[in-house]
């Protein structure tokens, strides 16, 4: 019998992590650069997001953020510049991390109902 997947949903589940990941780059990108991050900036979210993850929930959020401004402020801009771009380079971290979370939901619900569709019909 067909024991694989169908090359249509695999290939499906291939173009949607493809779109999570250009949606995610690109959200992330925006929010920095819409509000002046620079390089410095977006490592420093990075970094701090990953330090953050140790804090769920306050520390996803607030560990972009910090790490942005400080990346910003190491870079020898102002506070004040330095927490508004923070701000958008934390925002677009979590913009794209929720693109992330919303596109792996859709694909586990297309494998599910996939695998439920070929067990019903396997008679």
């Amino acid at each position: 019998g067909d024991r694989g997947a169908a090359t249509w949903v695999l290939i499906t589940l291939l173009v949607m992590a493809g779109l999570s990941f250009a949606l995610d780059f690109a959200a992330t990108g925006y929010g920095a650069k819409r509000l002046g991050a620079s390089w410095r900036g977006m490592l420093g979210a990075v970094i701090g997001g990953l330090m953050g993850l140790a804090w769920p929930p306050v520390g996803w959020v607030l560990g972009p953020l910090i790490g942005a401004i400080v990346g910003e402020a190491f870079g020898g801009r102002p506070w004040r510049e330095a927490g508004r771009a923070g701000i958008g380079a934390a925002l677009g971290l979590i913009a794209g991390t929720a693109v992330k979370v919303t596109s792996a939901g859709a694909m586990m619900l297309l494998w599910a109902v996939h695998v439920a569709w070929k067990a019903l019909n396997a008679v």
